[in-house]
């Protein structure tokens, strides 16, 4: 697992854990600045003020980092330890950067690290906390010194000193912005690496999810409003079914690693020309293709019935040059299709169980599609009365008499699609 793919992991841990983590990190760092200080420049600190203050951030540190651990081992949250980490290590930074004297400490590039490490630690909500709670901390600190009620840098023996023109406190000054910089760099470069391969993962998802379910239920589900393809509804639609002719016999003449290129070929073709046309693909079963407008997209009654049937006719058109192809790859004979087109009314959206529904079309309209097409003849594109009625002006046809349909208690005038 790679550094940017272990942050993205981190990003999922509940908030008792990344306490821990944050108390590991973050604690020895400033102690150990704070150590250093007092090493480096023993004369010019108050060495039992910053032992104090060494030893609470100790104690508190340690039993917030003990209780984190505590509530992490019981399966809890603990946003509460997030917060207490707010609270704590900023109240600690901001009284170390008041006791040695504000700008001239190196402590204060802490309170600026702070907020935006608690934005990618914790989070945007607790971040905000910690911006609102670093500015609180720094007014106050300011006010008290600037009214007397806290002398400045109290833990400064030698009062005239100036930090900026010493050179081992402004080494130290350096060193705490370097690292503080540094810091800042890895981890902001490792979170946005982070969002580019969450992004890129994410691409991959939609993609996948669009070869599984319809695109248009696919765009619902991934805009956010899969209300949208949920809930059943009585709606007109206009339904495509084709099936091909010949394709059984194929299939025991050719090896399946072939009869796999050919379908593969077909459907690539089909579902092409079904989303130039804005159909909704509800199923590829066996050679079988069911195709519906009007749903989950709609547009009007007549629009819909007008592509329904261009698309069947360039279906139709484009098996000549895919028969062309498979033949010059060495597959033997040609394949034809049965089209049928009928508009009626259906019952639309998520059927299944509680753990796998489908977006699909039920309802009697349906089967007559599949019917019509059994009577078409190879090669041609057969509709229902209902949805000739609704292209006759703009889409030839030729009427090849009436249907006796199953489900129908009266046959159903039918017509072949001319050009």
């Amino acid at each position: 697992m790679t550094l940017v793919e272990r942050f993205i992991d981190f990003t999922d841990w509940p908030t008792s854990r990344k306490s821990v983590l944050a108390s590991a990190i973050v604690v020895p760092g400033l102690l150990f600045i704070s150590a250093f200080l007092i090493m480096d420049q023993p004369d010019a600190v108050d060495a039992a003020m910053l032992v104090d203050l060494f030893k609470v951030g100790v104690v508190i540190g340690a039993a917030l980092g003990a209780l984190s651990w505590i509530t992490y081992r019981r399966g809890a949250e603990g946003r509460w330890t997030g917060y207490a980490f707010i609270v704590f290590y900023q109240t600690w930074v901001v009284v170390a950067v008041v006791a040695l004297g504000g700008f001239t400490s190196p402590f204060v590039a802490a309170p600026l690290f702070l907020p935006f490490f608690t934005v990618l630690w914790y989070g945007v909500r607790m971040g905000a906390v910690s911006v609102v709670n670093t500015l609180m901390l720094l007014i106050a600190g300011g006010v008290l010194t600037l009214t007397d009620v806290v002398p400045l840098a109290p833990a400064m023996e030698i009062r005239d000193l100036d930090g900026l023109n010493t050179g081992n406190w402004l080494v130290a000054s350096v060193a705490a912005f370097f690292f503080i910089a540094v810091w800042v760099y890895l981890v902001t470069f490792v979170a946005l690496a982070a969002a580019d391969l969450q992004r890129r993962r994410l691409i991959v998802a939609h993609d996948l999810i669009r070869r599984y379910v319809p695109e248009q239920v696919a765009n619902a589900v991934l805009s956010g409003t899969p209300e949208a393809v949920g809930a059943h509804e009585r709606r007109k639609l206009t339904i495509f079914f084709s099936d091909l002719v010949g394709f059984t016999d194929l299939s025991e003449e050719l090896e399946p690693e072939d009869l796999a290129a050919v379908l593969h070929d077909y459907f690539t073709e089909m579902d092409a020309i079904a989303r130039r046309h804005g159909g909704t693909v509800d199923d590829l079963v066996g050679d079988a293709i069911l195709v519906f407008f009007g749903a989950p997209e709609r547009t009007d009654d007549r629009d819909q019935a007008l592509r329904a049937v261009r698309m069947a006719v360039e279906m139709q058109a484009a098996l000549g040059p895919l028969n062309e192809r498979w033949a010059s790859a060495g597959i033997p004979g040609t394949l034809k299709a049965r089209v049928g087109v009928n508009t009626g009314l259906v019952t639309v959206g998520n059927f299944g169980s509680d753990t796998r529904t489908k977006y699909t079309a039920l309802g009697k309209q349906v089967n007559i599609a599949a019917r019509i097409q059994s009577h078409c003849e190879p090669g041609k594109v057969l509709i229902g009365h209902p949805t000739w009625l609704l292209v006759r002006d703009e889409i030839p046809c030729l009427p090849i008499g009436e249907l006796a349909l199953k489900g129908l208690h009266k046959p159903m005038p039918a017509y072949e699609v001319q050009g």
